[in-house]
């Protein structure tokens, strides 16, 4: 059972005919549905009809040529793998590292909510290879940390 609403012939008809007059986004506003706007559209493009499309929105709309899930997707890989390529760098700061760790955790959100993934949680966690690599990694610069704030110890 899905929770979607269903509407009769008589509401779309009504909701299209006051947006064909005052535009999709303000007959929802005013008509308080359907939920969303792409819901209406598909109404009107389903009947054959032609609603004016705010300006804004059909400018964002022509960007999804050039902008979809796949460019999205190749842009995090490209950017989680300058991020493991910087980590090995010998003369960062913790500074730099945080930064650089935060930048990673930017594009993984990005990459796992293109797949869809952000918002899954499940009760059954597995570690995979790329899980197991990344707590290595973690490790091991975790232990470089230690002996940098060690030997800038013993310096001092």
């Amino acid at each position: 059972m899905n929770n979607y609403k269903r509407y009769s012939d008589e509401e779309i008809a009504n909701f299209l005919d006051v947006a064909t007059d005052i535009g999709i986004g303000r007959a929802i506003r005013e008509l308080g549905y359907p939920a969303s706007w792409m819901t209406a559209k598909r109404w009107a493009d389903l009947r054959g009809i032609e609603v004016e499309v705010n300006a804004m929105k059909a400018k964002a709309k022509s960007y999804d040529l050039w902008y979809n899930d796949r460019d999205v997707l190749l842009g995090a890989e490209a950017g989680m793998a300058r991020v493991m390529e910087s980590l090995e760098e010998d003369d960062l700061t913790a500074d730099d590292k945080k930064k650089l760790a935060e930048s990673y955790q930017k594009f993984a959100n990005v990459w796992l909510t293109v797949q869809g993934k952000a918002n899954n949680i499940t009760e059954s966690h597995t570690k995979d290879g790329a899980d197991l690599e990344i707590m290595r990694l973690l490790n091991q610069e975790l232990e470089r940390n230690a002996e940098m704030e060690n030997v800038s110890q013993n310096e001092s």
